[in-house]
């Protein structure tokens, strides 16, 4: 499914919230795509992205996401099967807080740094049945990380104003968590690095 143009569906200049856009396919492509679902005087909406295949986060993909969350859109990218994100995600937030929610039916890898700047906040959630992150995680809202199995974090330093990680198998932490508020629950916590809370 190739989606290209402007969608909106934003709440008026006069007042009310975004409302919700859904994109759907076997495969995603957004060259030229821009989405909206912000609101000037509500609450931002949400942009769903919900992919059956393998889905990877590129640098076309990443920009229309980065794009919808500086505006003041909710992004939720949910995949059928494993996802990746390859490409940058790094947010300049002024439009109000905003939260990005990465689903994955299989495992979540995160080989390219996320993070968020500005006067509003960013919030991720990533949930999978494996979550593994080799690439700094940097905002400033909260964190979670909700799966089935193994969860790899921390690789490099990992900022949010609060860290929840909850799995029913192990949790690796090979590098800095820096937060507010930390909390890792799994059948086996290992520290390899520093935290600071």
């Amino acid at each position: 499914t190739s989606v290209s143009g402007t969608i909106k569906a934003e709440g008026g200049v006069l007042g009310g919230d975004g409302g919700k856009i859904e994109t759907s396919g076997d495969a995603l492509n957004f060259a030229n795509a821009k989405v909206s679902a912000r609101a000037f005087h509500g609450h931002g909406g949400l942009w769903l992205l919900d992919p059956i295949s393998a889905t990877t986060i590129d640098s076309v993909t990443a920009s229309t996401i980065v794009a919808s969350l500086s505006g003041g859109s909710n992004v939720e990218v949910d995949s059928g099967s494993d996802l990746t994100v390859s490409s940058p995600i790094s947010a300049s937030l002024s439009s109000g807080d905003v939260s990005l929610k990465l689903q994955a039916a299989n495992g979540i890898s995160i080989e390219s740094p996320i993070s968020a700047s500005g006067a509003s906040n960013l919030s991720l959630l990533l949930t999978g049945t494996t979550v593994t992150q080799s690439a700094p995680i940097s905002i400033n809202g909260q964190m979670e990380v909700v799966a089935t199995g193994a969860v790899n974090i921390g690789m490099g330093t990992t900022t949010a104003s609060r860290i929840f990680v909850q799995t029913s198998g192990d949790i690796n932490d090979g590098g800095s968590l820096i937060a507010n508020d930390l909390q890792l629950i799994g059948r086996d916590v290992v520290f390899d690095q520093t935290h600071t809370v």
